[in-house]
């Protein structure tokens, strides 16, 4: 293709029309791109990433339902920026390199400073919980009949108190997640979806 007096060749050399004399100049260029080129050329993963969808995450809790004698234990929520004033299970998220189970050991001790045995942790639930606000998460909950030590507030920074109270009076003033979770432990129910308009009752038992 002719552009201002000079030939384009494709291997991106181009040929100075001959002047008058007849000498012949050849000079070297960079190689031109044309847009029908410019539109398949590879991309990079960071060039991909940026028009690739980011696929949907959420918040996975793990949550100790500890229960004594009909009752429950229940943590006063304190400077989380959440819920301040209300109460809560034992609770936590899950971290990256553990499974759900290593992961309620873990927030269990450091929480209320009880030890337990793996063998000991027993499912209850799983709760695909939705908050009035609209945003959701994924929770299991276990228990134990077993384990070693007192429960003690551990995080005074982030819980005012600790109190156990019966499965079937909760405080009114209970974070509507955990009065979910404890409501399936009650009616023997490993699923539940409150939150979600669609869920009118569990799916599993």
């Amino acid at each position: 293709m002719a552009d201002g007096g000079r030939n384009w060749l494709p291997t991106g050399q181009f040929h100075v029309a001959p002047p008058e004399s007849g000498h012949t100049e050849v000079a070297a260029s960079e190689p031109r791109t044309t847009c029908a080129q410019a539109d398949h050329r590879p991309r990079g993963p960071s060039q991909l990433g940026s028009l690739l969808p980011v696929p949907y995450t959420t918040v996975i809790d793990v949550l100790l339902l500890l229960s004594r004698d009909d009752r429950v234990l229940l943590a006063r929520r304190h400077n989380t920026g959440y819920a301040d004033g209300q109460w809560n299970l034992p609770s936590g998220k899950l971290e990256d390199g553990e499974d759900v189970v290593d992961a309620i050991i873990r927030e269990t001790h450091e929480e209320i400073g009880i030890e337990l045995d793996r063998d000991e942790v027993r499912f209850v639930s799983s709760i695909h919980y939705k908050a009035p606000e609209g945003h959701s998460r994924i929770g299991f909950v276990f228990t134990v009949e077993r384990w070693n030590g007192e429960p003690a507030n551990r995080e005074p920074d982030k819980c005012s108190a600790l109190g156990w109270f019966p499965l079937d009076q909760l405080p009114t003033d209970t974070v509507p997640y955990t009065a979910a979770c404890v409501e399936l432990f009650q009616r023997g129910e490993h699923f539940g979806l409150p939150g979600w308009e669609a869920a009118t009752r569990p799916l599993m038992k």
